[in-house]
């Protein structure tokens, strides 16, 4: 069965994760990752899985236990040959991107002010 979208290659796999990864703000969890790189239909998930696999060997994406976040080296490296990505496909996932950016960085927000919070009331009680 031939595969539909524009995106075929596992170099184009590859170059797509970076691409996404590259947009947002903190770690990202696995199966968000997933979707968000299902926006074009010429990706199955074990192609999927493999180049992501062999991103995390190259450095290029740091694997946590909850989630991925790009390396500087993945991140300059995806600069580089992002635009080598359709245009179709930056701009379906530069869609799908948005609400998840917003709630990493609202996450990001609510950490740092909760952190903040903490110290305050640290230092309150040290002067104490």
């Amino acid at each position: 069965m031939a595969r539909l979208g524009f995106i075929h290659e596992k170099l184009d796999i590859k170059i797509l994760i970076l691409f996404i990864l590259r947009r947002l703000p903190g770690e990202v969890e696995p199966e968000t990752l997933c979707e968000l790189c299902q926006c074009d239909g010429g990706i199955d998930y074990f192609d999927y899985s493999d180049c992501l696999s062999d991103l995390i060997e190259t450095g290029h994406i740091k694997e946590t236990p909850t989630g991925y976040t790009i390396t500087d080296k993945g991140a300059k490296n995806a600069e580089a040959v992002e635009s080598s990505l359709p245009y179709s496909v930056r701009m379906k996932a530069l869609k799908l991107l948005a609400p998840v950016e917003e709630r990493l960085r609202r996450a990001a927000m609510i950490t740092a002010r909760t952190l903040r919070m903490f110290y305050f009331l640290l230092s309150i009680s040290a002067i104490s």
